[in-house]
């Protein structure tokens, strides 16, 4: 009496975590009382009255009656952003992402391991994105040292000897 059908498999290969990164240039904008199309034209529209480069968007989330957009951009697109959305949208630059890259991330216990290593080292992280080859934590920019040297001590470092 089996169920289902097909073939499970645990693990299609092992976690090899090969680098921790980080950047330092990551901010949070928040429009209050926007839904996420109308927030996006709202940026649009600051980005164009400023004439300034588009900025990459690593995460977006509700928040409250509004939506945070998580950007990376160079320290100077921060300042041109806050002048040109300074009557829509609030805009804190002390943000940074750490990341650990390897193979053998997707489907894995990593990002509770991950999870758990930030905590236990009193780094809170605010969001999390994943990729097939990497895991990165929204964290406060003043913990981006700890973060990246606690992470590669627990997993680049003990696992690569």
């Amino acid at each position: 009496s089996e169920e289902g059908s097909g073939t499970l498999i645990h693990s299609m290969e092992e976690k090899n975590f090969k680098a921790v990164s980080s950047n330092p240039h990551v901010a949070r904008i928040h429009f209050e009382n926007l839904e996420l199309h109308d927030a996006l034209r709202k940026f649009k529209t600051g980005i164009e009255k400023g004439k300034l480069p588009i900025p990459q968007i690593i995460y977006e989330c509700t928040q409250g009656d509004g939506i945070d957009l998580f950007i990376s951009a160079p320290q100077e697109n921060f300042d041109g952003l806050q002048k040109n959305l300074k009557d829509i949208a609030t805009i804190e630059g002390h943000w940074a992402t750490v990341s650990l890259t390897g193979r053998g991330l997707v489907a894995s216990d990593a990002v509770f391991e991950i999870s758990d290593v930030l905590k236990q080292n009193g780094i809170h992280f605010e969001g999390l994105i994943t990729t097939p080859l990497s895991l990165s934590f929204l964290i406060p920019n003043d913990k981006i040292q700890k973060a990246s040297q606690v992470l590669h001590e627990r997993f680049v470092t003990s696992l690569n000897i």
